[in-house]
């Protein structure tokens, strides 16, 4: 990995310190570079675009135009550079709806800027249109249901190479799914990422892990994705109510988990209630429903598994082509 001479010590602070949010900069490589945070020879850093456990910022080669997404963890930090450990071995992962991580080799500036600011980096491939979180809880309108079972599909695909590669992601939620620029989905953030014969110490995101994560008793880290999957297809189907909070109760005492493995139909009722006060009425199908439990199922042994899944009745309805995506989710945004 490799990066060269930042143009001042100014420039580095900028980009360690800088707080602005991704905005709609133009790009001209013909045009001067000011405002951008930091150029590392043939590397502008443009802007940051997220500021949780790493910082990323937003990149652009001079010499190809193409923009990147630059990811930086902080040697000092010792649960960071295991995250970075962590994903950085997956860099020769490469599917469509996957965020591909670029060959940092041929960035012969990135490794003066790893020794300058004592960081790791990684060079990832650039998604302009934000997450699913975004997508689904704070855009509005809640997606049609054609939308979100294609949407449904691409990630589906993407977890199926995971697996058949012996990998499994085990963070997957909204915020771990990107769109790149023509709105297609891209599964992102490989740092809990294990192969399916090592040992699992991780516990999840509290609300998306698979109860035998929670438990610290997880040894069918696919059945663990699977469960994970669920809880994203229900968020996108009810706009972004959650199926459960795990042991937490809603505001009025109910405890949906309690409720989802003990009256299903008190579960169901009560979604439709939170549903309907969102002008969501009515939005979960008995095929879906069917679906829905089959994915989160306590037992990890009972759990459905890919080839489940591809054969329910609610995968196999409606989907849109890629084009058409494009041009629906660009009438959206």
């Amino acid at each position: 990995m490799n990066f060269d001479h930042p143009t001042s010590q100014n420039g580095i602070d900028m980009l360690m310190n800088d707080s602005r949010s991704l905005s709609d900069l133009e790009l001209d490589t013909k045009a001067s570079h000011e405002g951008s945070l930091c150029e590392y020879g043939d590397l502008i850093i443009l802007d940051s675009i997220s500021e949780t456990k790493c910082r990323i910022f937003k990149m652009i080669s001079i010499k190809t135009q193409q923009v990147y997404a630059l990811k930086l963890f902080d040697a000092a930090d010792e649960n960071l550079m295991l995250h970075y450990l962590s994903e950085s071995r997956f860099s020769e992962v490469n599917h469509p709806n996957i965020v591909r991580i670029e060959d940092s080799k041929k960035y012969l500036d990135l490794l003066a800027l790893e020794n300058e600011m004592n960081v790791r980096a990684l060079v990832l491939e650039y998604c302009p249109n934000g997450d699913f979180y975004e997508l689904v809880c704070e855009r509005g309108p809640k997606l049609p249901e054609v939308i979100v079972r294609t949407y449904f599909h691409q990630i589906l695909s993407a977890i199926e190479y995971l697996h058949a590669h012996q990998i499994a992601h085990l963070d997957i939620k909204l915020e771990n799914i990107l769109l790149d620029e023509n709105y297609q989905a891209k599964l992102c953030d490989f740092d809990s990422a294990r192969f399916f014969d090592e040992e699992i110490e991780l516990k999840g995101t509290p609300y998306y892990r698979a109860p035998e994560l929670k438990e610290g008793k997880c040894v069918n880290p696919a059945a663990a994705d699977i469960y994970s999957l669920g809880i994203v297809l229900f968020l996108m189907i009810s706009g972004g109510i959650h199926p459960h909070l795990e042991e937490d109760n809603l505001d009025d005492g109910t405890n949906l988990y309690s409720l989802l493995n003990k009256n299903q139909n008190k579960f169901w009722k009560k979604q439709n209630e939170m549903c309907e006060s969102m002008k969501n009425k009515d939005p979960f199908s008995e095929d879906f429903k069917k679906l829905f439990m089959s994915m989160i199922e306590p037992n990890p042994e009972k759990r459905a598994t890919l080839q489940d899944i591809k054969n329910s009745e609610w995968f196999n309805s409606e989907v849109l082509s890629s084009s058409q995506m494009t041009t629906i989710m660009q009438s959206l945004f």
